[in-house]
């Protein structure tokens, strides 16, 4: 039987790859949608791309860190008493 995934190299090159992508389109949308509502409807000051991409690493970080904790709580050993 031949391995479908001769690699585990490529598997995480494909999901870098794509988190980019992710990211790229996502800083897309996120500087469309603010540019055209805050900024046309409220007068709020123009964003750039880099801001965009400052808004979805804060979001990515906060979303993280809850998820970090739990998971390095869930595999610290049961304490003795």
């Amino acid at each position: 039987m031949t391995d479908l995934n001769p690699s585990p190299r490529r598997h995480w090159g494909h999901a870098i790859l794509l988190v980019l992508l992710t990211m790229m389109a996502g800083g897309v949308l996120v500087l469309w949608a603010w540019n055209s509502i805050a900024a046309d409807l409220f007068q709020a000051p123009e964003a750039r791309f880099k801001h965009a991409i400052a808004l979805q690493a804060a979001i990515a970080a906060l979303t993280a860190l809850p998820l970090t904790i739990v998971r390095q709580l869930r595999r610290r050993p049961p304490q003795d008493r």
